[in-house]
């Protein structure tokens, strides 16, 4: 932990004669421990609110439920609970003065416009974390390290790169509707539930993309997506690649599909080879406009073919 003098100098505290003694500031440590932990919790209280779920509106925090260890360099925050992040905030934790740790519940810093980084986010979230509609954030530097329910960052105009992902997510990834979004670089390597990249208009490639989804895979209406190139080879449910209008080839799509493959309105889709061999569920190729022929289509297909 930073000593008081350490504080000081970065100007954190305009009241410091409040807790100096006749002893000097090096003897004023107990004193200045518990006015640090009130200043943390006063900002955090003033810049956060925690969402009750039954009517998605938000409430004051449970101060009980705040845990703030000063052994740590900067002193880490856990909550008991779930956080919302007010939408004027440019920061996580006030440039460094704190370093949120496990957050029990869910974390949203979603719809704020003028943050530029995750830098400060937890380190372990147990519900779901959104960063969605952060129009200024270019990366997910700094983005918890752990997320056992969904993580979400759809619609972030800004983001450029999925650089500081979670290596694993439980729960669903979102990164739909990015659309300055051009490479799947970073992507968590495993993704519990669903991955989402569609309506990504300058994602040229799925390279980067996670090598197992338990669920769905969604790259919907990526304008710019010429091949499949990069994709998981195994889906556990349904792969969508429908309404891609540049899409050429199904090259490099999964070889395993347990559910259905989509690729309705591919206007450039000349052939269906590389298709995958056998489908779980429906094979669904209809409104490709220059699709002449059947050949390749799946051997064996659980479900319907539509053409």
């Amino acid at each position: 932990m930073k000593n008081l003098k350490e504080f000081i100098k970065e100007g954190l505290f305009d009241d410091i004669d409040n807790i100096e003694n006749t002893n000097g500031l090096d003897n004023a440590t107990k004193g200045f421990e518990q006015l640090d932990k009130e200043k943390i919790i006063d900002w955090i209280c003033e810049h956060y609110s925690r969402s009750i779920k039954t009517t998605w509106k938000p409430s004051p925090l449970t101060k009980s439920q705040i845990k703030i260890d000063l052994k740590t360099d900067p002193p880490t925050v856990n909550y008991r609970g779930s956080l919302v992040v007010k939408h004027d905030m440019s920061s996580l934790t006030d440039n460094g003065m704190f370093q949120w740790g496990v957050i029990k519940g869910d974390f949203s810093c979603a719809y704020c416009q003028s943050l530029k980084s995750l830098e400060g986010a937890p380190k372990e979230v147990i519900g779901y974390f959104s960063c969605a509609y952060c129009q200024s954030l270019k990366s997910l530097e700094g983005a918890p390290k752990e997320v056992h329910g969904d993580f979400i960052c759809n619609n972030c105009s800004s983001l450029i790169s999925l650089n500081g992902a979670p290596k694993m997510i439980d729960g669903d990834f979102i990164c739909s509707d990015c659309s300055s979004l051009t490479s799947l670089k970073g992507a968590p390597e495993k993704v519990g539930d669903a991955f989402m990249c569609d309506h990504c208009d300058s994602l040229k490639t799925l390279e980067g993309s996670p090598k197992e989804v338990i669920s769905s895979y969604y790259c919907i209406s990526c304008q710019s997506l010429k091949s499949l190139k990069g994709a998981p080879e195994k889906i556990g449910r349904s792969f969508f690649c429908n309404d891609c209008k540049s899409l050429t080839s199904l090259e490099g799509g999964p070889k395993e599909i347990g559910g259905d493959f989509d690729c309705r309105y591919c206007e450039s889709l000349k052939s269906l080879e590389y298709a995958p061999k056998e489908v779980g569920g429906n094979f669904d190729c209809r409104y490709c406009k220059l699709l002449k022929s059947l050949e390749y289509a799946p051997k064996e297909i659980g479900g319907s073919l539509f053409h």
